[in-house]
């Protein structure tokens, strides 16, 4: 069975849980650039990871290179993900996927994402629609747009058909949609935004008018990813808009933690505007079957006090003391002393309160 599977836009907790309940059993991942890489994060160990994501100018792989992976993967696994940023039904071309599926008579389902139709505009405090404003929407792709006669889209009969104007992968183009849209009736001084990595912490929004929008962005350097909104509803971002990213924002740090404990400090990251990126720079083992340790779990009631390193060191020692058919109950009476408070929350998960907690989280601290 192949999932296509939307993962929403840039903001992490905007994934649906439908999404996560199918990345955390996944047996395969196909994931896009423009998904979350903290999602990765969700999957089981041993889960296949491949990158097929596509930018302008860089594409991992090619779309027949991608359908070919899930005909591939597809036939071979039970748990296929395919994940992409945003909808995969909405310019994420898993209509031509899911054809290609179709065709073949592997299994599939649709999981619908959250479009950044709808969260970049509103992380940007532009409703699409507004009583009062705009009553209709009318969505388009700006890939084309340069070249008049092979467009698919038809911008003048779109400019003539609705209030509010939205348009993905148009930045390159910008010039000739904006000269479209006023070719087909659109006022000149009609408000009109880009907005730049939208709900991420590195959100920018430009404002102007449908004449001078194509000028303002170039003139601040915006790049894809990147949404083109004109309307009426435009100017009530600077009322309304309500997204705020916090002072890390605009940073990418590295979370060198090993990978199945990167997330709560990631998470804490992106609270603060920063953009995690994960990479492990070590791995943790269990050491259970070295002679010391088995000489430790057996001499246990010679120590008086244990002390923890980490929350590894306390899911190591229980591990190695259930090998010896004990439970928690053989610590009776001894001092436990643990560097932190995330290793004194681990020992407390287990029933126990730590006696000692350093003041600061260090071996030195500890002692």
């Amino acid at each position: 069975m192949v999932y296509l599977t939307g993962a929403g836009p840039g903001d992490p907790s905007l994934i649906t849980t439908g999404a996560l309940e199918l990345l955390r059993t996944a047996e395969v991942v196909l994931y896009d650039r423009l998904a979350d890489p903290g999602f990765l994060l969700e999957t089981p160990s041993g889960c296949i990871l491949i990158d097929v994501g596509k930018s302008t100018g860089d594409h991992t792989r090619s779309q027949d290179e991608i359908n070919a992976l899930l005909l591939d993967y597809g036939r071979r696994y039970d748990r296929v993900v395919r994940l992409k940023g945003g909808d995969p039904f909405l310019f994420g071309r898993g209509g031509e996927e899911a054809e290609v599926l179709a065709n073949a008579g592997i299994p599939f389902s649709v999981v619908p994402g959250v479009s950044a139709l709808l969260a970049a505009t509103a992380y940007a405090g532009i409703p699409i629609t507004h009583r009062g404003h705009a009553s209709s929407v009318g969505v388009a792709t700006g890939h084309g747009a340069r070249g008049k006669d092979g467009d698919p889209v038809r911008w003048r009969e779109l400019a003539r058909g609705v209030d509010t104007v939205v348009v993905f992968m148009g930045v390159g183009a910008l010039e000739t949609i904006t000269g479209e849209l006023m070719a087909g009736g659109m006022l000149p001084d009609l408000p009109a935004a880009v907005i730049e990595r939208g709900a991420t912490p590195r959100q920018r929004v430009i404002t102007a008018t449908l004449t001078t929008i194509a000028d303002r962005i170039r003139e601040e350097n915006v790049n894809p990813p990147a949404l083109f909104v004109c309307g009426p509803s435009v100017p009530l971002a600077d009322r309304i808009g309500w997204y705020h990213p916090g002072p890390l924002a605009g940073l990418t740090i590295g979370v060198t933690r090993p990978a199945a404990q990167s997330k709560s400090f990631a998470d804490r990251l992106r609270s603060l505007g920063a953009q995690p990126v994960m990479m492990p720079t070590i791995a943790v083992r269990h050491t259970l079957d070295r002679p010391d340790v088995h000489a430790s779990m057996e001499q246990l009631a010679a120590f008086d006090t244990i002390a923890f390193s980490s929350v590894n060191g306390v899911d190591s020692f229980f591990a190695a003391l259930e090998r010896t058919g004990r439970d928690s109950r053989a610590l009776a009476g001894k001092t436990l002393a643990a560097i932190g408070p995330a290793t004194a929350e681990s020992l407390k998960s287990r029933g126990l309160k730590a006696d000692i907690e350093a003041a600061t989280f260090i071996g030195e601290g500890l002692l």
